[in-house]
This record gives C-alpha cells, sequence and structure tokens, in this order.
C-alpha cells in the first residue's frame, strides 16, 4: 500500500525548460493540472513531498500557493534525504510511489514501490519504471501518476467523488 507520493519537479511538473528573463531571474511554467493531482492524493490520504535538485524562488512560490508541506529544494542526493525522513515517518520504500525523470532520479526510482515518469522522458529512464504518463512534463504528468498509482490501490474513486463535491 503507497503511504507517500514523492515527486522531482524539473522535467514533471514543469516541462524543463529554463527561461532566463533580462533582469536575470529564472522563470518556471508549471500545468495547473498537476494541482488536481495533489488535491486527489490529498483526498486519498496520502502525503505528498518534493524532493528537486533546483532551488529557485520559482519553486518555492509554486510548493507554497499550492500548500504543498513536504518540499526538499537544492537536494543532490535523494536517496540519502529520504532514507532520513522514512525512518521518522516510518515507512519503507516498498509504501513509496515516486516519479521522476532524468539520471538523477534513477537511484530513487529503483528503491520505491511504484516508480513512474513522464511521457517526454527519455528511453533510459522510461526502461526502470513501471509507469509512464499520457502527459508530457509540464502537461500534467504529475496528475496522470497520481491518478493510476490511486486507481491501482482501488483509491481513485472515492477521492475523485471527494474532489468532484467540493466542487
Amino acid at each position: 500500500m503507497i503511504k507517500l507520493f514523492i515527486s522531482d519537479i524539473d522535467g514533471v511538473w514543469t516541462d524543463s525548460g529554463m527561461y532566463y528573463l533580462d533582469n536575470g531571474v529564472e522563470a518556471k511554467r508549471f500545468s495547473t493540472s498537476d494541482g488536481v493531482g495533489l488535491a486527489l492524493a490529498k483526498l486519498a490520504g496520502i502525503d505528498v513531498m518534493v524532493i528537486s535538485g533546483e532551488d529557485i524562488p520559482a519553486l518555492r512560490n509554486r510548493m507554497n500557493k499550492l500548500k504543498v508541506e513536504h518540499f526538499h529544494l537544492g537536494i543532490k542526493d535523494k536517496v540519502g534525504l529520504l532514507e532520513t525522513l522514512m525512518e521518522d515517518r516510518g515507512i519503507t520504500f516498498d509504501e513509496i510511489a515516486f516519479i521522476g525523470d532524468e539520471v538523477n532520479d534513477h537511484a530513487l526510482l529503483r528503491k520505491v514501490g511504484i516508480a513512474g515518469c513522464p511521457q517526454s522522458a527519455p528511453y533510459y529512464t522510461k526502461e526502470i519504471v513501471d509507469i509512464i504518463t499520457e502527459s508530457n512534463g509540464g502537461m500534467g504528468a504529475f496528475r496522470d501518476f497520481v491518478i493510476e498509482v490511486l486507481k491501482r490501490e482501488g483509491k481513485f474513486d472515492t477521492a475523485f467523488q471527494k474532489l468532484t463535491s467540493r466542487q
């Protein structure tokens, strides 16, 4: 049973692009669809954590706007961080679903219970995951991953009903 969703950001919640404005500020493009995935996970009673190697204000702003309580930015050793956090939470790798897209995610993708990547991920990542989303990174890939995992866990219908009844 999955108890925690973990997601990378660049290439999953974004299209991997780095936009540099004339004033030197780096900007990111996010899909609002991934907020639906976040809501569905929470309504299913599963926590969401973000672990990213990047740490720029745009990422912090997006996490704060979506009220993601557990986000860790500027992390190079994702497995090491997670091993420490798992001990505090009392969970195992088998109880984690993680979506990432690139080489720096491979160590974690190989350890978790359910591994996923966006459609836009390279072939060498697609070869090691359980789920390849229909959407590309930055186009709802996190949402698609959450939906597929919740379906596998038998929790999607209830979470979706709760989500649509709030509208």
